[in-house]
């Protein structure tokens, strides 16, 4: 029912075609072909015909050359300033240098402050901030006198 190529045999038929092995591993070794190339002299030895000893020369690339990965180092923070300033430096430039103290002024208390707060207390109104008006008081009508009439 299935072929020797079915999918039921996984067994690759060997090919004892050492003459592509050896073109293989010259190729492999000496100079490197793309995927196009490869596939294109695998399958011409494959099907028997000539292979081709004239190549496109800028399909064909040499190995290049290997180059070992330096990995960067990280520099210790420790090792060189990282512009922070150190304690002494903050104190030498007067940081923490306080200023001479300076007491407060002393109000004295007068005996015009004390009454406008005993005026404030007594009466919930500021009087040097009372707006007083002034009131003009027109003399009393004069009373006729009964000889007068």
């Amino acid at each position: 029912m299935f072929t020797d190529t079915g999918p039921r045999n996984n067994k690759r038929r060997p090919h004892n075609n050492t003459q592509r092995t050896r073109i293989d591993k010259t190729f492999d070794d000496d100079a490197r072909i793309n995927n196009f190339q490869f596939s294109q002299l695998t399958s011409n030895m494959l099907r028997g015909a000539s292979v081709s000893t004239n190549y496109d020369m800028s399909s064909i690339y040499s190995r290049a050359p290997m180059t070992k990965r330096v990995k960067p180092i990280r520099p210790s923070k420790t090792s060189e300033p990282t512009g922070l300033r150190t304690y002494n430096d903050i104190v030498n430039s007067g940081a923490y240098a306080e200023p001479d103290y300076q007491p407060r002024p002393i109000k004295t208390r007068t005996d015009q402050e004390k009454d406008r707060l005993a005026h404030l207390m007594a009466y919930g109104v500021d009087p040097t901030k009372v707006i007083y008006k002034q009131v003009e008081y027109s003399p009393p009508p004069r009373e006729i006198d009964r000889f007068d009439e």
